[in-house]
């Protein structure tokens, strides 16, 4: 196996979804200044339709979203995403630095809200790998969480059973 091969299968997929074609070349250099083996070639889409099928065909760990696209604008934009992909990490890249508008990202399920033009490759980087390595832990958590309620419950039925 190649180098380049054992690298396509331990990197992070990305799903860009951007319309400005300024802030695509943008996230382009950053992700290719940020940690280079750890994330595969980005795929970049301009709508939310398009993202929606993308992630229908195709496996990817995180999307990177921009909330203001031909076909949808703000927090719809997410709702769509998060709805269909409900186990892939999104990471909002918005325009604006909204306070509001990230708690309500966050506490709608997404890894976090990071704005366009304040972030290096560094911080980038950073917040895709963590954001990833975030939404497993949030898939661990609620393995878990399930299993020990489904302990509780088989001996509560069976004591209820003896009980009737």
């Amino acid at each position: 196996m190649t180098e380049q091969n054992k690298e396509a299968e331990v990197c992070i997929s990305i799903l860009v979804v951007e319309d400005n074609p300024d802030d695509i070349l943008a996230i382009e250099r950053l992700l290719s200044k940020s940690r280079r083996n750890l994330f595969c070639k980005p795929v970049y889409v301009k709508t939310v339709a398009e993202a929606l099928e993308k992630i229908k065909s195709a496996f990817f760990q995180i999307v990177l979203l921009d909330l203001n696209l031909p076909d949808s604008q703000g927090m719809e934009t997410f709702y769509q995403v998060r709805k269909a992909a409900p186990a892939i990490s999104i990471v909002i890249n918005a325009g604006i630095s909204d306070e509001e508008m990230a708690r309500e990202a966050i506490a709608g399920g997404a890894q976090d809200y990071i704005v366009k033009g304040h972030v290096d490759a560094f911080w980038l980087g950073r917040v895709l790998l963590y954001a990833v390595e975030r939404q497993g832990l949030q898939r661990e958590r609620e393995e878990f969480v399930g299993m020990v309620v489904h302990e509780l419950r088989s001996p509560m039925m069976v004591a209820k059973e003896g009980v009737a």
